[in-house]
């Protein structure tokens, strides 16, 4: 938000719910979604005529939802950060930017937390001023991706110790215990 701000824009931190009553006395140019709770409706998606966009710290479509994060490691997916497009499917709008990272499963769960929120805000950051091209950089994804909700987070909780434990020890503490969930895909991401 500070870089924001450095850069000569006006900015609202907002964490209610939005609604057109709210977008219409405020009248935003854009709206940036990150850590986000609710989720935005079609009229506001209209009202902003598509002005809406979404950092999410995974690389979509993998692990759509909730804790992106831990679910790659579970799932073995591709890790990384993604900026897109929000429209009425969950983190399924158009994708503007995206980038993959190599994130060890040695690392603690607050520490890879950290290495992919200090990576969406460096790439948003890096196409920020080319918001009046995002339009033609955007694509959908040919993957097919995955989605994990709060009630599937719940299978994994348990075995969080802290969110300083290590990524590996939970992986391996939840399959041990038989946590296999219908969205796991066996994949490898080629960069």
């Amino acid at each position: 938000m500070q870089w924001l701000k450095e850069q000569g824009n006006e900015v609202i931190l907002f964490s209610e719910v939005i609604d057109t009553d709210y977008l219409n006395s405020t009248k935003p140019n854009l709206i940036v979604s990150y850590s986000y709770k609710h989720i935005i409706g079609r009229n506001e998606i209209d009202f902003m005529d598509g002005k809406i966009v979404n950092l999410h710290i995974s690389y979509l479509p993998y692990n759509r939802g909730i804790h992106p994060n831990i679910w790659s490691f579970i799932d073995n997916t591709p890790k990384g950060v993604t900026v897109h497009f929000i429209d009425t499917g969950l983190d399924k709008g158009r994708i503007i930017a995206r980038k993959g990272l190599d994130i060890s499963d040695g690392k603690s769960l607050s520490r890879s937390y950290q290495i992919l929120h200090n990576e969406i805000q460096a790439l948003f950051k890096s196409i920020f001023f080319d918001i009046d091209k995002w339009e033609g950089m955007s694509f959908i994804p040919d993957e097919k991706g995955s989605y994990h909700s709060a009630k599937d987070f719940k299978a994994i909780e348990p075995f969080i110790s802290s969110w300083d434990m290590k990524i590996y020890d939970l992986v391996k503490m939840y399959k041990l215990a038989g946590g296999i969930h219908e969205n796991s895909v066996s994949h490898r991401h080629k960069q």
